[in-house]
């Protein structure tokens, strides 16, 4: 069974080499089960299931489900970031990327700070908390950056709120990051809801930083069909290794047959070590330890 991550992975697979081989070794045709369609995409997953059978195993597995939850939280962090009820802030991207610091350039008192935009339709809206998840509670001085003003604060149409966000790394370098959470209400309707923003931002050494950047955008490499080889080898076909002529069937090892009469211990001894060979060697360590086998075999029926 094949499940290709899209449906254009599908239509190439049908195109191959590979599925017209066992397609005609099969007798079958050469689409074998159900096309592709809309009801066979799995959207968390990112993948087509090309039979119905195929998509019920698939979300009844684990995975599927760990990815469909994964899903779900990646929604609602998406839906937390959209500006709503008429409050708009910027960044709409969801993400605060601070510049770049050099180590070489800070001390303990170095601090940077950037900027949130807010923006209001309605004279009636205030920003009544702000705070950062990595505290878990009021903004206070656990995380690297804290907000310059204290909430609530009422928004204006005609003028735009400014938050401002410092970050002071205090001495230390590495790669920072937190998730901010805007609280608004509207002090007319009583509605409230809540905007978050990540904020990021490096501190290193900026010559080695420079070498990390790309040297020119990421460019994907186009997909290209490979032409179907029509007639590899000329002549005629060889004969295929799957069709082995076997004349008889492998023959059951000679026991003697005096071997199975009744007789003492001692008389069926003499038997068994006339039947095997009277040296060891290259030449007869195989036959020795075969009928060795064979007559234990034999006692045990």
């Amino acid at each position: 069974m094949v499940i290709g991550t899209n449906p254009v992975v599908w239509a190439m697979h049908l195109e191959g080499k590979r599925h017209r081989n066992k397609a005609n070794s099969l007798g079958t045709a050469l689409v074998a089960g159900d096309t592709p369609s809309f009801d066979s995409w799995c959207d968390a997953c990112a993948i087509c299931l090309p039979t119905r059978q195929t998509a019920e195993a698939h979300r009844e597995s684990s995975k599927h489900k760990k990815r469909t939850q994964l899903a779900e939280v990646g929604g609602r962090i998406r839906e937390s970031q959209q500006s709503k009820n008429g409050v708009i802030v910027s960044h709409h991207s969801g993400i605060v990327d601070m510049p770049f610091v050099d180590v070489e350039t800070i001390s303990e008192a170095f601090s940077r700070t950037t900027e949130i935009k807010v923006t209001a339709d309605s004279p009636h809206s205030r920003l009544v908390s702000v705070r950062f998840l990595s505290s878990g509670a009021a903004v206070g001085r656990e995380s690297w950056f804290y907000i310059g003003v204290t909430p609530p604060v009422r928004l204006h149409t005609t003028d735009p709120f400014d938050l401002p966000i410092i970050f002071e790394p205090a001495g230390q370098q590495g790669y920072f990051t937190d998730t901010i959470e805007l609280k608004f209400d509207n002090t007319t309707s009583h509605q409230e809801w809540k905007v978050s923003r990540t904020i990021r931002v490096t501190v290193g050494v900026a010559a080695d930083h420079a070498l990390l950047q790309p040297v020119a955008p990421y460019v994907r490499r186009p997909r290209r069909i490979a032409p179907q080889v029509q007639d590899p080898l000329p002549g005629p076909v060889p004969p295929s290794k799957a069709t082995i002529p076997y004349i008889k069937t492998l023959p059951r090892y000679p026991l003697k047959d005096i071997y199975a009469t009744r007789g003492s211990l001692e008389q069926r001894i003499a038997t068994i070590q006339s039947m095997l060979p009277t040296t060891i060697d290259g030449r007869t360590y195989k036959e020795f330890w075969t009928t060795l086998l064979f007559v234990e075999e034999h006692q045990m029926r």
